[in-house]
């Protein structure tokens, strides 16, 4: 059902003499061939196994590896070199406008005692340097953003009532070297943060959920002060543009896109998933003016995943392609990360051919499209 198209390739060299392996993780990609993957529009390949890109920043590529492993490529993610092996599980990867490389862990996101912990690189990952021990929860590839010295990281996971749960706010002034807590709203259960963005006026917008908790609050200042400006949303994943804010849906109140327009404060539907498709929205980017936006599909879910796309900031959408899968499998898009001529999905699937299923985790790199 995979056909590989690219052999193995080590990369070796000499020390004293002697042969050294740098890097034997094999460096193969392999064709999709597949009868539930249906209608997409551009070409995809399957990275390595077990092979989760997660950043891009400068001609790199940086990836997870068997949870614990750092990866990073330079050649789209044909070959990959190991650059550090942490303690914990990775959850996320970011690099913020300097090439600062943070990481972080958790060895399990929804326990009530908080094991999250931020890592730092000035130098490429060679060395990691523990700058955040978080009080609960974790930070997700959508509880990080940046812009410039300013960095905010916020906590996702634990939801109990045992006055730990994950609901606080961290600001760094110093590209990411100290923090200090800038949002510690009273605990309250079923609390914790979703997608946090910096817009390009310097906007501060963190998305909370669930349930009644659901909202977004902003700030002017820094992260000084937050006022709450939308209620009945708690979107996880958001692209902006210079007018408007689109936030990809956790399926409520609608399972799309939301626009929400900055000047009047109000939200509009942009995106309403048609027939037969709905899931929630766990990441978005825009690459060449084209705004892509995944919806999931839980184990239990009989629904396709899809992945949709907008060529003019979200006004109008058309189906990039669907994964069909029968309701006791799950189709997980985690992650998407946009750099040059490709993007990259972190994706758990079924693979269904004929009367055979095989479930892959890890990375599909599918063609950007052009503006």
């Amino acid at each position: 059902m995979l056909k590989k198209v690219i052999t193995t390739v080590l990369t070796i060299v000499m020390v004293a003499g002697s042969i050294v392996v740098v890097s034997a993780i094999e460096p193969t990609i392999v064709q999709i061939n597949a009868d539930n993957f249906k209608d997409f529009v551009v070409d995809c390949v399957f990275l390595e196994k077990d092979i989760f890109v997660m950043e891009a920043h400068e001609d790199v590529i940086w990836a997870r590896h068997r949870g614990t492993e750092l990866l990073k490529s330079t050649d789209q993610g044909l070959s990959w070199t190991l650059v550090h092996k942490f303690e914990k599980p990775i959850n996320a990867i970011y690099c913020d406008d300097c090439g600062n490389v943070f990481v972080a862990l958790t060895l399990d996101r929804w326990a009530a005692d908080g094991t999250g912990q931020l890592y730092r690189s000035a130098d490429d990952g060679e060395n990691f340097c523990m700058v955040l021990d978080l009080e609960a929860g974790v930070s997700t590839n959508w509880n990080i953003t940046s812009s410039s010295d300013v960095m905010l990281v916020s906590e996702y996971g634990y939801k109990g009532n045992n006055s730990n749960n994950a609901r606080k706010i961290y600001r760094s002034l110093d590209f990411g070297q100290t923090w200090e807590i800038v949002f510690n709203p009273t605990p309250q259960e079923e609390w914790h943060n979703h997608k946090i963005l910096i817009t390009h006026d310097g906007t501060i917008y963190q998305s909370i959920g669930d349930g009644a908790n659901a909202r977004i609050i902003k700030s002017i200042d820094n992260g000084n002060t937050w006022a709450t400006v939308i209620y009945r949303f708690h979107p996880t994943s958001a692209v902006d543009f210079d007018t408007h804010i689109l936030w990809g849906l956790d399926t409520g109140p609608w399972a799309g896109v939301a626009r929400y327009d900055k000047q009047t404060g109000q939200m509009s539907r942009s995106l309403v998933l048609p027939q037969p498709f709905n899931g929630a929205a766990y990441d978005m980017a825009v690459a060449n003016g084209i705004v892509y936006a995944m919806f999931m599909s839980y184990e239990g879910h009989s629904h396709p995943a899809s992945i949709f796309y907008s060529e003019d900031e979200g006004l109008t959408w058309n189906l990039l392609g669907y994964i069909e899968k029968e309701p006791h499998h799950g189709v997980g898009l985690t992650g998407l990360t946009v750099y040059e001529e490709f993007g990259y999905i972190s994706i758990q699937t079924p693979i269904y051919n004929d009367d055979e299923v095989e479930i892959y985790f890890g990375t599909l790199r599918f063609e950007l499209m052009d503006s």
